[in-house]
């Protein structure tokens, strides 16, 4: 019924121990806030004289440069066999509403070799060969076409309708030891001297 009356030595108990918790909590923060402050600031990375920085193109922009969804990229990919594959994209849904900044940061990889509001065009170079280095020859009687290297797991890139028996026997020879074709240009060209 009555409220239960606490002895001396239960009120002195809570009371010292709520003390000590406060002054564990400030010791802590005191020595974190001072371990903090002997910290050295981190080393500043030095940069390599091949390494382009993209921020300067920020600020040379005027109009507020932003990545809109009607913004085209290039992509140039430079081979070391010489080719050289170019495909345009929409921007990446990411960097819809970025800065160039945040551009240049999501592809350090790629040099900016030009820019407007309307297009960016990024230039990557690829040692060794491109994907575009084809051999015309013969698959079960028909000529196809195979990737110098397995691309995509296979060798086959495609095998036509056009049988090789219709054709004239030195054209049936150089397939039958493989025709190399580099570029998808010459490729084309040579695929439609076979549809005729």
């Amino acid at each position: 019924m009555f409220p239960r009356i606490r002895n001396f030595a239960e009120t002195h108990f809570i009371s010292v121990t709520a003390v000590l918790c406060i002054v564990t909590a400030f010791l802590l923060f005191f020595f974190l806030a001072l371990n903090n402050m002997r910290k050295e600031p981190p080393a500043v990375r030095p940069q390599p004289e091949n390494e382009t920085v993209y921020e300067p193109f920020e600020e040379t922009l005027t109009g507020g440069f932003v990545i809109s969804s009607e913004t085209r990229i290039i992509y140039e990919c430079h081979y070391g066999d010489g080719i050289v594959e170019e495909t345009e994209e929409s921007p990446p849904f990411f960097m819809l509403n970025g800065t160039l900044g945040e551009f240049g940061a999501a592809f350090a990889d790629w040099e900016i070799t030009s820019l407007n509001a309307d297009r960016i065009t990024l230039r990557k170079d690829i040692p060794g060969n491109s994907p575009q280095n084809y051999v015309i020859g013969v698959s079960d009687g028909r000529v196809a076409v195979f990737y110098l290297e397995i691309t995509d797991g296979t060798y086959i890139k495609e095998i036509t309708d056009i049988p090789v028996i219709g054709l004239p026997y030195e054209e049936q020879l150089r397939l039958e030891q493989g025709i190399s074709i580099t570029g998808d240009e010459k490729l084309t060209l040579a695929m439609q001297n076979y549809d005729s």
